[in-house]
């Protein structure tokens, strides 16, 4: 329910002025999904574990059934020309304890999900593939639904610096940036050096971050780079002369 119908009122002026307009939602972070659910929030197996985003969990159906709900709604009554997914589609390494989550992993392996079960290298490894898996499916599922309405609809997933510069990183966080290329139209590279505590060398850092982003040069029609924009450690907007720096 809403109490106006803006966003559909913006998104018209918006393309009557020739633009396309993406509808960039979070996901398992909508507080909404696990307000009357605790059990499908996303936890981790140690408390120093747990990730930035409070989040519902990618293996409960409930979940996953709301949100269809949400963007078929968004779809029908707005004429979306896409849909950025946000950031909080990742299960880092310590996570995800949840009920449905070791439900999922009892019957993929035959085996309580514990700490010591994740000990296995081979064992970690498969169960982050799953994780990822699940966060992928999530969105493929998603876009189906905003396609009943929107066939021309396209997907955009915003991903982290870290998993462009670090491959390692999957095992961190879930993404997969070469993943991310070949499922979504665009992926959408969150260039933040100030959030990455890159400020001395933010230019230098970006050159890196694009060269690893655009290594293969026929992906490089499909990546996005959102620039950072605001200081979150010292709370204070960027310089415009700063910002055009980064730009070039």
């Amino acid at each position: 329910p809403v109490k106006a119908d803006i966003f559909d009122h913006v998104v018209r002026r918006l393309q009557n002025q020739g633009f396309q307009v993406y509808a960039w939602l979070p996901t398992l972070s909508g507080q909404w999904l696990t307000r009357q659910h605790p059990e499908d929030v996303v936890t981790a197996y140690d408390t120093k574990g747990k990730g930035w985003y409070r989040r519902a969990t990618p293996f409960s159906p409930r979940v996953r059934e709301q949100l269809r709900a949400l963007v078929r709604d968004l779809a029908l009554y707005t004429p979306i020309d896409g849909i950025l997914f946000q950031d909080d589609l990742y299960l880092n390494d310590y996570e995800d304890f949840s009920p449905a989550a070791k439900a999922a992993f009892s019957t993929r392996f035959g085996r309580e999900l514990t700490p010591s079960a994740l000990r296995d290298p081979v064992i970690r490894r498969q169960w982050t593939q799953m994780k990822t898996q699940a966060l992928t499916d999530l969105t493929r599922d998603l876009m189906d639904s905003v396609r009943e309405f929107r066939p021309q609809a396209l997907s955009a997933r915003n991903i982290y610096a870290e998993a462009v510069l670090n491959p390692q990183s999957v095992e961190w966080i879930a993404p997969d940036y070469r993943d991310y290329l070949k499922i979504y139209d665009y992926t959408v590279v969150m260039a933040y050096p100030y959030m990455e505590k890159q400020e001395a060398r933010a230019v230098e850092w970006l050159g890196e971050l694009a060269a690893a982003a655009l290594h293969n040069k026929q992906d490089s029609t499909k990546v996005v780079f959102k620039l950072q924009n605001y200081d979150w450690q010292k709370n204070r907007w960027l310089a415009r002369t700063e910002l055009s720096r980064q730009v070039r």
